[in-house]
């Protein structure tokens, strides 16, 4: 959800963001060097009332929220142009749970990020809500995410083919044993190159590191924890230029945000076939089916051998 809020603060310099969250896990840091943006920590216990103080105080023509359905009934409209409601998880259950906790007669709209996700909190509405659906597409800084910027440095010798993937450190959803089975059966010369981000708890890193080491993988894995939006442009055309892949294991999307921006940036794509990810427009991404490692592998070697070096 950061580069969700981050990429609207960019797209509208003219407007004035609050972004108030109630669990910092070390993403204020992407809002740093946005003059039109305002992050705050507020505890959940307290934040209607907080919200409900700051609106009498400032002019908000929107209240927009994410993953807090009790919150919408607890806010006073009157102060408040319009109350959004955002759903951005793919996961069927957790929409489902939402909306039964959601009062529609406090919310103006619903918006997701892309059709495919629309449909499905269509599908899982109850009937008697009548509350409009909006899709309202993720924005992509394009400042960063294109194909003619810098490239990092990456530390394995010419020769070395990286392939890379970013997520969390979990099993749920970005699915990383998937990316440590694929990285295990490809030759050598391919390695793992790894970024994740917020991760505050040490033993699911620990985690992590055991099952790369039960899969004999862990010399071939590279770590990179909380990568800025830039670095990681320049990493994706790094990997670009070494030849390298950009492999997405995720088991659901809702919007896709790193195979568009690997893509965006020149990257040759290998990913799982989930979600609005065909929906997207743009070129050398290669779709598999969900857990079909055999076809990853063949695609990750088919996709290294034609990649080329593009409009550095």
């Amino acid at each position: 959800m950061t580069s969700v809020y981050r990429a609207r603060a960019v797209q509208e310099p003219q407007i004035q963001f609050d972004h108030i969250f109630c669990v910092d896990r070390g993403g204020s840091e992407a809002y740093e060097d946005l003059e039109n943006t305002d992050m705050r920590l507020v505890g959940r216990e307290i934040l209607a009332d907080y919200i409900n103080f700051s609106a009498k105080h400032s002019k908000y023509s929107e209240l927009r929220i994410t993953s807090l359905p009790e919150l919408p009934s607890k806010v006073s409209s009157v102060e408040i142009g319009r109350v959004i409601y955002e759903f951005h998880s793919p996961n069927a259950s957790i929409i489902r749970r939402e909306l039964a906790e959601l009062d529609v007669n406090s919310v103006d709209e619903i918006w997701t990020p892309s059709d495919w996700c629309s449909e499905l909190v269509e599908s899982l509405k109850p009937q008697d809500n009548q509350v409009a659906i909006k899709t309202v597409p993720n924005q992509v800084d394009t400042r960063y995410f294109n194909r003619k910027g810098q490239r990092a440095s990456l530390s394995r010798p010419e020769g070395a083919i990286p392939v890379s993937w970013i997520g969390r450190l979990e099993n749920n959803q970005k699915n990383y044993l998937d990316f440590l089975l694929t990285i295990r059966k490809l030759p050598k010369q391919y390695y793992g190159l790894m970024l994740y981000s917020f991760e505050n708890d040490p033993d699911r890193v620990q985690k992590f590191l055991g099952d790369a080491a039960a899969f004999g993988v862990l010399d071939r894995i590279e770590l990179y924890s909380d990568v800025p939006q830039p670095a990681v442009s320049d990493i994706h055309r790094a990997v670009r230029d070494a030849g390298g892949v950009f492999y997405s294991t995720s088991l659901s999307e809702s919007f896709g945000y790193a195979v568009l921006e690997a893509a965006l940036c020149g990257c040759r794509v290998v990913s799982f076939d989930v979600g609005p990810l065909r929906q997207h427009p743009v070129t050398g991404v290669t779709f598999i089916d969900v857990g079909d490692i055999r076809g990853a592998v063949s695609a990750i070697l088919e996709v290294s051998k034609s990649n080329t070096v593009v409009e550095k």
